[in-house]
């Protein structure tokens, strides 16, 4: 059986307001999931990074990359293969030291 959106909108809105938030919660947790499949990253660091968990609860982008975001991606991936880049707790211990 193949289950449409139409169909679990439905389901949605016949469960009691007292639900809706461990739905949402199970939703969430799936999506996360599905993420880390697709980009080969484990749950727990979906889960526990911040950039990560973000780019995974973002919506869906459907346009097409412009020549220009191919360019900065580009040169983005060789700063990091030079070792430019910067860890997630350096970056927060900067912010916390500019203010």
């Amino acid at each position: 059986m193949t289950t449409t959106r139409t169909e679990l909108h439905r389901l949605i809105e016949q469960l009691p307001d007292e639900e809706l938030d461990a739905l949402r919660e199970w939703l969430e947790a799936r999506q996360l999931e599905a993420f880390g499949r697709r980009q080969g990253f484990s749950l727990e660091l979906v889960t526990r990074d911040p950039v990560l968990r973000a780019l995974a609860m973002a919506p869906f982008d459907d346009e097409e990359e412009t020549d220009e975001e191919r360019a900065e991606v580009a040169a983005a991936k060789e700063e990091l293969a030079r070792g430019e880049g910067i860890s997630w707790d350096d970056y927060q211990e900067r912010r916390r030291t500019a203010r």
